[in-house]
């Protein structure tokens, strides 16, 4: 595993994302277009306001743009509910993403800190095992199994815990 390789992914959790992010998104859409008619709308009250002062319009007309520009505002008003309804849904799923994102660098340390932890275990661990020295025969055993040994000293024969002879070195007699 090398840094930065991809060690799993929680489909599910960016599955449902990338469909709120897409409900959002079309909310939005909804949005611009419902401010656009309402935009249009607010025009043509100003058009007939001015032919309404001057009585070059009925009043059925007048009163007609009139509520067709305040459905347009609800129109819009609707559609940022909707979006903020949307929106709301999401903070859950953004949190925690971004609060794992956060967490990376913090798992990543982490991972490095075991990694030479076990390198430094491995050290120790190598340091219990006996080797021996030389390929040869064992000719003598020296301690029993559990048993604690000095350390050899002064040519202290109970330091060994096996006695190896190389078979080269025999010599017949």
């Amino acid at each position: 595993v090398r840094e930065s390789d991809l060690q799993g992914r929680i489909e599910a959790a960016f599955a449902e994302k990338a469909g709120l992010d897409s409900d959002i998104a079309s909310a939005q859409v909804a949005i611009d277009q419902a401010k656009e008619e309402a935009d249009r709308l607010d025009g043509e009250v100003e058009r007939n306001r001015k032919l309404n002062a001057t009585k070059r319009s009925d009043a059925g007309t007048w009163d007609r743009v009139q509520t067709e520009a305040r459905k347009g505002r609800r129109a819009v008003r609707a559609a940022e509910v909707a979006k903020s309804r949307r929106e709301a849904r999401i903070p859950p799923w953004r949190t925690g993403i971004e609060a794992l994102r956060l967490q990376l660098p913090l798992i990543a340390a982490e991972r490095a800190h075991l990694v030479t932890s076990i390198g430094a275990a491995r050290i120790e661990l190598d340091k219990t095992k006996i080797r021996a020295p030389f390929a040869g025969i064992v000719v003598n055993k020296d301690a029993e199994k559990c048993e604690v040994l000095p350390p050899t000293a002064a040519g202290n024969p109970r330091g060994s815990v096996v006695t190896i002879e190389e078979p080269k070195t025999f010599e017949l007699q």
